[in-house]
């Protein structure tokens, strides 16, 4: 199974959400039972996360703040850093908890309130 964020989980992703898109029971069975819906479409969620599926609508956006990537009282060169790689990516605004994904492997990742360490 895919366990970093990278071309095939990206793919894997859009792969469900199309499907979603496109059958209403498979969307229900999304909805119902994530983890096990994303591990059938080769994204592996760590175990202890728990995952819930929202969905937009014309009336209603949501906005998920993925887990952080920088401490707080980070520098502005280490948030620019942050910043660029979120614009590289694909554009996608969802991120699951899944395997280490931190900043394309330039930063390690961050310990509650520990400093951003570069690699």
């Amino acid at each position: 199974m895919e366990k970093h964020i990278g071309p095939t989980h990206l793919r894997n992703l859009g792969r469900v959400v199309a499907q979603a898109w496109a059958d209403p029971s498979f969307k229900t069975r999304l909805k119902a039972d994530p983890k096990t819906v994303l591990a059938e479409n080769g994204i592996e969620i760590l175990p202890g996360v728990s995952i819930e599926v929202v969905e937009n609508t014309p009336e209603k956006t949501y906005l998920t703040i993925p887990t952080p990537k920088v401490a707080v009282g980070a520098s502005e060169k280490e948030i620019e850093l942050i910043a660029r790689k979120w614009e590289m990516a694909s554009g996608s605004s969802s991120c699951f908890t899944c395997s280490p994904c931190v900043a394309g492997g330039e930063l390690e990742p961050v310990p509650s309130g520990g400093p951003v360490v570069p690699l």
